[in-house]
């Protein structure tokens, strides 16, 4: 997988898994071809790359380590600077509807995961983000980490009575913790 000017990715891609990669990500060409492989050209945006990352989450012959387009756009608010680590897990979480995140205890997932959350919202494509956790860390780890990393953002915790919790979750907030 190579970035080309900011703008396409080039992949190598077994042949069998070409054509579906052609057909899913409409801004995608054959560049070259040979027994055994197709290189291609895709353009680096959102959509093309999420789309990308469906195809190699269902395919072990699509390059799984894809860059999302949050590398080059987003400019990571918040009081400290990411880690390179902390980079691809919002990278990996931006571009797929579903993820695990296995990254180790006091790694920085919780900000990687307001990063990617708050990437997606400045595309429009997210408006509110649920976050279920353990009561122990409601406070502590989600609402201090969204006010530390994203503090442009609104967050509610939603505990207590069920009229609280409902006032909460009825409420305007964009991220709401319960």
């Amino acid at each position: 997988m190579q970035i080309i000017d900011n703008k396409a990715l080039r992949v190598v891609v077994p042949n069998e898994a070409a054509d579906n990669v052609l057909k899913t990500v409409e801004r995608s060409k054959l560049v070259q071809e040979n027994e055994a492989t197709k290189e291609l050209l895709l353009f680096w945006g959102y959509e093309e790359t999420s789309k990308l990352a469906v195809v190699s989450d269902s395919s072990v012959t699509v390059p799984l380590s894809l860059p999302s387009p949050i590398l080059r756009d987003y400019k990571w608010p918040g009081l400290y600077k990411p880690f390179e680590h902390q980079k691809d897990t919002a990278s990996f979480l931006s571009l797929r509807p579903r993820a695990f995140c296995f990254n180790e205890a006091g790694t920085g997932k919780t900000s990687a995961a307001i990063w990617a959350a708050d990437y997606l919202m400045n595309l429009g494509l997210v408006r509110r983000v649920l976050v279920i956790c353990p009561l122990s860390i409601m406070q502590s780890a989600w609402q201090a980490d969204i006010f530390k990393t994203a503090m442009h953002r609104t967050c509610g915790i939603a505990h207590g009575t069920v009229d609280k919790r409902k006032k909460i979750i009825n409420a305007e907030y964009e991220f709401v913790v319960i």
